[in-house]
């Protein structure tokens, strides 16, 4: 498919899309996809099946909203991020020592084994470690909300289901 615009490159939704005439971004389109009376965010069906704007009020959007996702974005966020600056930091310090004191790292400690060589094994042993810890710290803090949010996404779920089956209108 050869576009007329006269750059080279895919057509704008893809080797396999159609014409750019049909791509909501293109010229040819008055509306684009951020624009206010766009389909996407004007309670499109689409929108609304996927629970946004006058949908499911149990669609994703309205789950994203709810204090459950909210614990359980917190509860994820509060271990993430301090184990990960930590890890960093130790991480860069370690990278650092052997840069600049390059002497206090070759220090040998038993043998030819010297402390640049236990800093790096070090490495190793915190990555398992880390692992360890999140795996416990999910098992407590992560999966009971991850299993909260879970449950009412498949009941919404299966809601929708019953109401599309009977032939009705969901939620």
């Amino acid at each position: 498919m050869r576009r007329t615009s006269g750059t080279d490159g895919p057509p704008p939704g893809g080797a396999g899309a159609p014409p750019a005439a049909a791509s909501p971004a293109s010229p040819a389109s008055p509306e684009s996809p951020a624009s206010p009376e766009s389909p996407a965010s004007s309670g499109s069906p689409a929108v609304a099946a996927a629970g946004g704007g006058t949908g499911n009020p149990d669609g994703p959007l309205a789950v994203q909203a709810s204090d459950d996702f909210r614990k359980l974005r917190r509860s994820f966020r509060s271990f993430a991020f301090p184990v990960t600056v930590a890890f960093c930091a130790w991480y860069l310090l370690y990278v650092l020592l052997a840069v600049y004191a390059r002497d206090f790292m070759g220090t040998e400690v038993v043998g030819n084994v010297n402390l640049g060589f236990v800093f790096g094994v070090l490495q190793f042993v915190t990555t398992f470690l880390i692992a360890w810890a999140y795996a416990r710290y999910a098992r407590t803090h992560i999966d009971p909300a991850a299993a909260t949010v879970r449950e009412r996404m498949d009941g919404a779920a299966a809601a929708d289901a019953g109401a599309a089956a009977a032939g009705g209108e969901v939620r």
